[in-house]
Order: C-alpha cells, then sequence, then structure tokens
C-alpha cells in the first residue's frame, strides 16, 4: 500500500473534490500540477485522477490514451496499485465498446492487486465497475451481486462508485418489478450525492426517481422531480445531465400526450448531445425522435432516425442498444408492410443475442416475433414463441418483458375466440393472461400497466354481456386515471363507459355493439404491447376518409343527415352507417344528457375508426318539444385505423370543428358540400403536423 506523504496526498485529495463537483476544474487544476516535478510513481496517480476527469467529462479517447499510458509505465515498473488502478479504468472502456470478455478479464485481475494490497476501497470500486460490465452484458443477478460487493467492502460510504452502486442497484431493482426498493435505493443515493455536492450524481438520481415515478403512474411527482433536477443541471452547466434529462423529460410529455412539449426538450436533448458529440446521449435522442414519430403517425421518420442511431451505435457496439433499435426496427418495417426487411433486422438481433449469451436480448427477439406471427395469424407458433419469452423473462427477471409476454399471449387468444366464437376457452384463456397481469401490476404498484389491463379485463367482461363487471372494472381505471391527471386516458375512459352504458339500450344493434367492444379490446391490447405504431400512412389512406352526420329524428331516432366522400347506394353501406349511429348516438347522448364537444376515437367498423364532434343546432325541419327547436347532431369524421395517431391533436381537432360549424345556423345548412370542405380543411391542417424537421444546428428560440 503507497505511503503518500503531505503535500502530494492533498493533491490527489483535491483532485478528488473537483472531479465530484467540476470535472473541467479537475483537468485544469491536473494539467498544471504534472508541469511540476514529481516521482514517476506520483506522476502516475496524478495521470489517473486526470483520466478520471477526463472520462467525467465525457473526453473518452483521451481517457483511454492515458490509462494505457499509465499501465505501460506501471508495468515497466512493476507498480502493482497503478497497474491495477489503470485495469480497473480501461476495463469500463471495453465494456462501453460491447468487449465484455476484455473487460471482465481486466476488472478482475485489478481486483485480485487490490485485494492482495490489502485496499478495500479501492477494490469496492473495482467491484462496483465489474458490476457495472456484467450489467452492459444483461447479467443482472450477477451484477447485483457485485453491486452488493462494493456496498460492503467500501469505508467510505460517500463515494462516488458507493453511490454509483446504488444507483445501478435500483436500475436492477426497476428491471425486476421493484419499484419500491428502487426507489428506496434511489433516494438513498440521492441524499448522499447532495451531502457531497456531486451535482451529476444528484441529477442522474432524480432522473431516475422521475422515470421510476412515471412507470408507477405518479406523474406529478415525476414532473417535479425532472423540473428540480433540470434546473439544477442548467445552473451547474452540467452539459450530459442537461440532455439525459431533456430526452427523459420529452418522454414524459409524449406519454401525457403533450407532443409539442415532448418535441421541444427532444430538440434541446439532442443539441445538448451533439455540442458533446456525445454518441451515446445522440443514440437515445434519435430514438425518442423515432418514438415521436411514430406516435404522429409516421413511420418512415421513425425508421430514418432508428437507422441513424444503428449506424452510430455500430462505432460504439453497445449491445443492449444495438439488439434494441434492431427490434424497433423489425417493427416498424413490419408496421410499414415490408417484411423481408422486418425478418432481417430480427435475424440480425437474435444472431448478436445468441453470439452474446444475453437472455435479455434473447427475450426482446422473442416478444416482436411473437408480434410478427400474430400480425400474420399463426396462432400456434405464437403462442409457443410467446411461452419462451414468459419463461425468459421470470428466469432474468425482467418483469417489462413478462408483462407483454402475458398480454401478447391474450391478445393471441382473444383473435382466435373472435375467429371462433364456439371454442370458449380461447376466450377463457385471454382473460387468464389479463387477470395474471392485473394480479402482477398491482402487486408491483405499476398504474399506467393496470390501468391497461382493467381496461381490457372491462371490455373482455363486455364481450360475455357482464355488463355490471365491466363497468366496474372500467371505473377503477377511470378513478386511477383520475388521481394521477392523466387527462388523455381519462378522456378515452370516459367515450369508453359511455360505449358500454349506451349498450343497454334496446334500440341499439346489439352485433354492432359487440362488435365496438371487441375493437376497444384489441386496441388496447396493441398500445399495451407495441413500442410503436403498426402501420403508416399512404394517400390511399387519406383519400379513405368521410364525414357523416347523425341527427335524431322526431320518430325514428337517430338517423343519417348527410354524407359526403362515400357511396352510399351500397344497402350494406347503408345498414352499417346507421346500426354505428344509433350506437353513437345513444352512447353519447345518455338519454337526454346530450354531451357537446369531440369524442373518441371509436371502433367503426372493420379497419376504421371514428372522431365525433356532437352539437346542439337549430333545426326548422322539425320542432323537437324537449328540445326547443334544437337538435343533437354528430359530425362524425371517419377513417382507417391506421391513422388513429394522425389526429392526436385534440385541441387542433376540436378548434377546427368549432370554427367552421359555428359559421352555420341551422342543421339544413350541413350538406355534403359543407361537409366536403370541411373535412379537406381538417386533413390539410394535420398534414402540416407530419411535415416539420429538425435542425441540429439552429437553437430553440
Amino acid at each position: 500500500m503507497t505511503d503518500l506523504k503531505p503535500p502530494f496526498k492533498s493533491y490527489l485529495d483535491k483532485a478528488d473534490e473537483l472531479t465530484i463537483s467540476n470535472p473541467a476544474k479537475a483537468e485544469i487544476y491536473l494539467l498544471d500540477l504534472l508541469k511540476n516535478d514529481f516521482t514517476l510513481k506520483e506522476l502516475l496517480q496524478l495521470k489517473i485522477k486526470l483520466a478520471y476527469a477526463l472520462f467525467s467529462e465525457s473526453k473518452t479517447d483521451d481517457s483511454y490514451k492515458i490509462y494505457c499510458e499509465v499501465r505501460k509505465k506501471a508495468r515497466e515498473n512493476s507498480f502493482e496499485e497503478e497497474i491495477a488502478d489503470s485495469l480497473d479504468g480501461i476495463a469500463l472502456f471495453a465494456g462501453l465498446k460491447g468487449n465484455i470478455k476484455e473487460g471482465l478479464e481486466k476488472v478482475r485481475e485489478a481486483i485480485k492487486i487490490f485485494k492482495r494490497l490489502q485496499l478495500p476501497n479501492k477494490e469496492a470500486k473495482a467491484s462496483n465497475n465489474l458490476a457495472i460490465i456484467l450489467y452492459y452484458n444483461n447479467q443482472l443477478d450477477e451484477a447485483l451481486i457485485w453491486f452488493n460487493n462494493a456496498l460492503k467492502l467500501s469505508t467510505n460510504k460517500k463515494s462516488t462508485f458507493y453511490i454509483s452502486a446504488l444507483g445501478n442497484s435500483a436500475l436492477i431493482f426497476r428491471a425486476r418489478g421493484e419499484m419500491q426498493k428502487a426507489l428506496d435505493f434511489m433516494i438513498r443515493g440521492f441524499k448522499l450525492a447532495k451531502e457531497i455536492n456531486l451535482n451529476r450524481a444528484i441529477s442522474t438520481f432524480q432522473n431516475n426517481i422521475a422515470d421510476t415515478l412515471r412507470s408507477m403512474g405518479n406523474y406529478m411527482e415525476s414532473k417535479k422531480n425532472y423540473e428540480e433536477a433540470l434546473s439544477r443541471a442548467r445552473k451547474a452547466n452540467d452539459k450530459r445531465n442537461i440532455g439525459m434529462l431533456s430526452i427523459g423529460y420529452a418522454n414524459y410529455w409524449i406519454e401525457l400526450g403533450d407532443l409539442k412539449q415532448g418535441f421541444e426538450y427532444l430538440k434541446d436533448g439532442f443539441q445538448v448531445y451533439n455540442e458533446m458529440d456525445d454518441s451515446f446521449g445522440k443514440i437515445l435522442s434519435y430514438d425518442g425522435f423515432a418514438h415521436y414519430w411514430s406516435v404522429k403517425g409516421n413511420l418512415k421518420k421513425a425508421e430514418k432516425y432508428l437507422l441513424k442511431a444503428l449506424e452510430l451505435n455500430e462505432k460504439i457496439s453497445v449491445l443492449e442498444l444495438q439488439v434494441s433499435i434492431l427490434v424497433l426496427l423489425a417493427e416498424v418495417y413490419e408496421g410499414l408492410k415490408r417484411s423481408n426487411e422486418a425478418y432481417h433486422y430480427l435475424e440480425l438481433a437474435n444472431t448478436l443475442a445468441r453470439e452474446k449469451k444475453s437472455n435479455l436480448a434473447r427475450a426482446e427477439v422473442l416478444l416482436q416475433r411473437g408480434r410478427n406471427l400474430i400480425t400474420n395469424s399463426q396462432f400456434n407458433e405464437a403462442k409457443l414463441v410467446l411461452d419462451e419469452a414468459l419463461w425468459l423473462s421470470k428466469e432474468i427477471p425482467h418483469i417489462e418483458i413478462q408483462l407483454i409476454s402475458m398480454m401478447l399471449l391474450s391478445r393471441c387468444y382473444l383473435i382466435r375466440f373472435v375467429k371462433n366464437s364456439l371454442d370458449t376457452s380461447y376466450y377463457d384463456l385471454a382473460i387468464k393472461y389479463i387477470q395474471d397481469t392485473i394480479k402482477l401490476t398491482k402487486e408491483k404498484n405499476l398504474i399506467p400497466n393496470y390501468i391497461h389491463a382493467l381496461v381490457i379485463r372491462g371490455m373482455l367482461y363486455s364481450i360475455k354481456d357482464d355488463n355490471e363487471n365491466a363497468e366496474k372494472s372500467l371505473n377503477e381505471a377511470m378513478n386511477l386515471a383520475k388521481d394521477r391527471n392523466m387527462t388523455i386516458r381519462v378522456r378515452k375512459l370516459e367515450d369508453q363507459l359511455s360505449v358500454l352504458r349506451g349498450g343497454g339500450e334496446e334500440k341499439i344493434p346489439k352485433q354492432q355493439f359487440k362488435n365496438i367492444i371487441i375493437s376497444f379490446a384489441m386496441e388496447e391490447l396493441r398500445k399495451a404491447t407495441t413500442s410503436y405504431v403498426e402501420a403508416t400512412m399512404t394517400e390511399i389512406d387519406l383519400e379513405d376518409t368521410f364525414l357523416i352526420t347523425y341527427k335524431l329524428d322526431e320518430k325514428w331516432g337517430p338517423v343519417i343527415h348527410s354524407v359526403e366522400n362515400l357511396d352510399v347506394n351500397d344497402l350494406g353501406i347503408q345498414q352499417t352507417l346507421a346500426e354505428v349511429g344509433s350506437v353513437y348516438s345513444f352512447s353519447i347522448g345518455q338519454g337526454q344528457n346530450y354531451n357537446e364537444g369531440l369524442f373518441g376515437p371509436l371502433p367503426f367498423e372493420k379497419n376504421k375508426q371514428a372522431i365525433i364532434y356532437a352539437k346542439m343546432m337549430n333545426d326548422t325541419s322539425q320542432v323537437l318539444k324537449r328540445l326547443d327547436g334544437k337538435n343533437f347532431i354528430l359530425f362524425t369524421l371517419v377513417f382507417p385505423s391506421k391513422m388513429v395517431q394522425f389526429f392526436y391533436d385534440r385541441q387542433k381537432l376540436t378548434r377546427i370543428f368549432e370554427e367552421e360549424i359555428n359559421n352555420i345556423t341551422n342543421v339544413q345548412e350541413i350538406d355534403n358540400i359543407f361537409l366536403n370542405k370541411l373535412r379537406k380543411k381538417i386533413m390539410s391542417e394535420f398534414m402540416k403536423d407530419l411535415s416539420g424537421e429538425f435542425n441540429p444546428q439552429k437553437n430553440r428560440d
């Protein structure tokens, strides 16, 4: 063990303090020190501190070169402690680049040396780095053992590596679905980081706390942590954390439906990572942009950003990222109906998973294979694939993959039941997997997933005419969504509950009502089991839209008033329009309440959805005594289901309806010419949203 005397030890201590608070200042301080005369051993120890400071600034190439230089000189002079220090540093770079075997060999050699020299804190630091490399390779159980070893060995409970071990352990607990335990570890690390003013770690912990709270449905506390951490990172000019937090906060807004806010934070994050030339951060940004454009309904742009991410990842070779990107590309290409390309990328991901012997990567591949097989109605093979994914998810363990596997199995059996309703065993299996999902999400306090499962169960109950339990399930989901200010989810649940309650009306065609309920269940299962939407739009899809208005006739009830862009001479089309209109009118009207405003998207028929703007209007064609000469009109925009994401901005859609409809004074002014103009106005306004691009060279205003 090195016997350092003042003032040299004080130089090392000051370098550590500066690296914690401001790595850039630590770099300047150490470069200045290195101009002085020191022994070779002292010079090597200062250079090790410099290498770590540079690593903390994301100057990875410079850091790596210094570690290699130190290792060479230390070996030439048999300086064991410095050899181990350099090996410990080099090992992390190997792990980051996907050279797991090399990384593990070097860090284990360092641990042996530190153990022999009886340096418990340095052994603890190396144990933490070993765990990080194992974590990179998705060996979560073994990683957790070594993180725990780092915590036990450390005599300094306020060291950076001790705090790192707490944070990384928390991430493993979160992957296992042990959310409260994850939060406990994060909060412990956060408090320690604040005590020593470790700004980078403080922001990182708050980002992870915010992400975890978001997955638990605690959106208010999640938002508070994102904002506090961003403010702190900006004050400290901590660019790496500004980028990370911006991407995390962007995903928060996208999840809650505020795409405009989400896009602004995505741009902020990418701008920071681009200026730093941080490859890992830029990959996260590209993934965020891909998710954004997918939600907007533009899979071609999602494809573009994922290909950028894949190209960039080839330079840093992070296995987990590479497999995830390949799987997402496969999902996007399946949505684009480019099955050969989807298979190509999935095969690449599968090869990587096998080469690296990663169960997590293998499970991700199996999930996507299961999705593809369900889409292509290959249900028996889908079951085999998803059963294996479910088994692997429990072996790893990984809670998210377990949940998606169960819901995909439920989706598989529900489709089989719909195709063959005489075989009730398919229905029983569909609801079994949803009940299992409900139990698991409730146990793990994963509220957004729990709400998904409650809605699906409610729809499954309704399919079997168990409307009491169906409504009970949806009401529970509604109350949870309201408690967490999930406004978009609340609005959707209100629409779904309206349809369920309207189903009791005798005048509603029962088969049409059941078709709508099945569509609700299928839609919810798709949302819960896909990362990206399953289809993208074409010009044909844009043309395959139409507007229809329904009104209430004194004698006949709900009737078609006017239709545009649709040939209604076909008797089958006439019947479908009339039946769906009855369901909508009774569901949205709810007796005598006549709810006004925007509703939907609601299932229409087959592969179509509808958004409805309901309005009370003067009607000179009849005098309804109870409505004082007014009529309840449903402006119903019908479009292919794949276009649901296209109409994500409800405020904008409401504004367009109001602007056009408020210009007319009587129902009789609503004809196919007016409806055609209204539809074209809606389509042209929303098409503008699909053309936006981001130039990373321009800053935000």
